[in-house]
């Protein structure tokens, strides 16, 4: 896709889409990399490192919380989680189904 055309996304119709889980949308240019990702309670991401980009999480609906380098953050919609790279992290749905960008 070239880099002059625009993307667009309803997250907020993709939060509702209760039935859906995983990765629920992507988008990948060479300076971007992003998902809409939704996951049930008790699931999530496992503990990992990425060392080659930062990561943003941008809570759109759910609960739940990030372990990042053995410190906990709360996560619930409209929550912003800035996590530098190289950072060990960890997410998971602690609640009603946990959506983020």
């Amino acid at each position: 896709m070239s880099g002059d055309i625009a993307v667009s996304v309803d997250v907020a119709a993709l939060a509702r889409a209760d039935d859906q889980q995983g990765a629920l949308w992507n988008h990948e240019t060479a300076d971007l990399d992003v998902n809409v990702v939704a996951f049930p309670p008790g699931s999530g991401v496992g503990e990992h490192v990425n060392a080659e980009v930062d990561v943003l999480i941008v809570v759109i609906a759910g609960e739940g919380r990030a372990e990042v380098a053995s410190r906990v953050y709360p996560l619930a919609a409209g929550v912003a989680l800035m996590i530098p790279k190289g950072t060990r992290r960890s997410i998971h749905c602690t609640a009603a189904r946990l959506v983020y960008l």
